[in-house]
């Protein structure tokens, strides 16, 4: 999936800067680099799991990296376990480099294609410690009330002139069930 690429790319480049204003560098070239050969592998091996009904390849092409393919889902039964089965995606250590390796610090991918850097051991532990906090018992459900009232924007541009037209809207994108919710209908002013 392309986009997927893209989007990892586009994720990369972007957290390698600080937001000083400056545009200065969190990492030096060659640990991007790194990062995005291990994007590159991460990747290539989840598109393999979707070619082959899940099943995660047996070993990578680069045998520096330490792999450990995600154990085989069952096919989720109900929406529920779908949300579950997308959860623990995003708390499963797929592969991470060796800080025998990069003592600077490693690249972390996990089972839904996104990438983490661990500077030490113990970040690298924390990356992999992640699925046991992934449970559905650790996820009570919240008794808060819905929010109620209504919210008026005038939006302006940048010479504080209304800006005719425009589409406002708030949206969020559950990443269990991967639904946008119209929270906020767009409406044209």
């Amino acid at each position: 999936m392309r986009s997927r690429w893209v989007i990892c790319s586009l994720l990369l480049v972007f957290c390698s800067y600080r937001s000083d204003g400056q545009g200065t560098a969190l990492f030096a070239q060659p640990t991007l680099d790194r990062g995005t050969a291990v994007r590159r592998l991460l990747l290539d091996a989840l598109e393999a799991s979707y070619a082959h009904d899940g099943a995660w390849p047996a070993q990578l092409s680069d045998p520096s990296v330490t792999y450990s393919p995600p154990k085989p889902q069952a096919k989720p039964k109900n929406e529920v376990e779908q949300v579950w089965i997308h959860r623990r995606a995003t708390a499963t250590v797929v592969l991470h480099e060796t800080f025998e390796q990069h003592r600077d610090g490693v690249w972390v991918g996990y089972a839904d294609g996104h990438l983490e850097f661990a500077r030490t051991p113990a970040d690298l532990a924390a990356c992999k410690d992640q699925l046991s906090i992934a449970k559905p018992e650790n996820s009570a459900g919240t008794t808060q009330p819905a929010a109620k009232g209504s919210l008026t924007l005038k939006l302006l541009d940048p010479d504080g002139k209304p800006v005719q037209g425009a589409l406002v809207g708030v949206w969020a994108c559950s990443a269990m069930d991967r639904r946008s919710l119209a929270i906020i209908q767009n409406r044209r002013r």
